[in-house]
């Protein structure tokens, strides 16, 4: 069992990390390769089990000392003292803004821990620090006034640097804080379809592959269809493109964006590529955005790109780049750009 009160999984002694590699050995066939996801797994586990005892046996009990003196009985492995040791940073204020449990009205403002951050002990600044320090002073005050009002991630801070949000962390705050959870932004909304309207469109897929498997796509009335809704000379030249092009074919090394295609947060292998889907199954072999919110998410399993990291998740085909096997190109789902 590895102790709850350790800050994080990099600091697990990794003597501890090598005992439940050999453990698992011992109960599964396992080969060498898999060691390092299967430690990554763990890790993720692990995370999300301080994640449940602090939302379900930390949190609504803060202020209620008895009520946290010992873990909960069906959980009473994880010892008393570093169960103390857990809570006793769980219900501290630093944590919870860092975590981003405080309603926005508690939350000092990130300008102010931003500049704290980055004062030297020995108290010498930079000109280019002291200048952004006494422009986050003085809009800070004219915030107070009311003369400067922030407007959802456009606050203080992102004024003074005139640099937008990251996608996947906020900065002066710390990590696994995503902007829809401090700026409070609506979430975005997800289409979905119906059972049937699921059912008609793999029936229309499995159609077209019968009729392209035989030949028959240019009689079918779904290609007929189409012809009608487009000029001749594009239909032509549409067909040439895609007999000359030559797309990428699975399992093929990839990057992984979210919300644009130049917003790479992680890379991997592509498995099972197949025309007519918007979704592929992809490996996520290594994170380049550790805090960026999946696509896809498993909740309360696999909602990071750190968390999903050896694990396999659909992901948007147009969010994908195919990287070529000399590195020096990358194909997207429609086009071919070169660098």
């Amino acid at each position: 069992m590895v102790p709850i009160d350790i800050p994080s999984w990099p600091k697990v002694d990794p003597e501890l990390k090598e005992k439940i590699w050999n453990d698992l050995e011992d109960t599964f066939e396992l080969i060498p390769e898999s060691r390092k996801r299967i430690l990554q797994s763990a890790g993720a586990k692990w995370r999300n089990f301080k994640a449940k005892l602090t939302a379900e046996y930390v949190l609504p009990y803060v202020g209620q000392k008895k009520k946290l003196q010992k873990p909960p009985k069906q959980y009473a492995f994880v010892g008393k003292k570093a169960w103390r040791r857990f809570v006793a940073v769980r219900v501290t204020k630093d944590w919870q803004i860092r975590s981003g449990r405080l309603e926005p009205a508690e939350r000092p403002d990130r300008a102010i821990m931003w500049k704290n951050a980055r004062k030297p002990n020995d108290g010498n600044i930079s000109p280019k620090l002291k200048k952004k320090i006494e422009q986050i002073d003085s809009l800070l005050e004219k915030q107070q006034n009311g003369e400067f009002k922030p407007d959802g991630t456009k606050d203080v801070l992102t004024t003074v640097l005139e640099t937008p949000e990251h996608a996947g962390r906020v900065r002066g705050v710390g990590n696994f804080i995503p902007p829809t959870v401090y700026f409070d932004l609506p979430k975005k909304s997800r289409n979905h379809i119906t059972k049937e309207q699921f059912h008609n469109l793999e029936l229309q897929i499995a159609e077209l592959k019968a009729l392209i498997a035989g030949g028959n796509y240019q009689n079918s009335p779904i290609h007929q269809n189409s012809e009608k809704a487009s000029c001749p000379g594009a239909v032509k030249e549409q067909d040439q493109e895609q007999k000359t092009r030559k797309q990428p074919v699975g399992p093929r090394k990839c990057e992984l964006a979210v919300d644009n295609i130049d917003n790479k947060v992680a890379f991997g292998v592509v498995f099972d590529e197949e025309d007519g889907l918007r979704f592929v199954r992809v490996s996520v072999d290594g994170s380049i955005q550790d805090d960026a919110l999946v696509p896809v998410p498993v909740i309360g399993e696999i909602e990071t790109v750190h968390q999903a990291i050896g694990s396999h998740l659909a992901w948007p085909k147009d969010m994908i780049s195919y990287i070529s096997s000399t590195g020096s190109e990358v194909y997207n789902l429609n086009k071919q750009f070169k660098f």
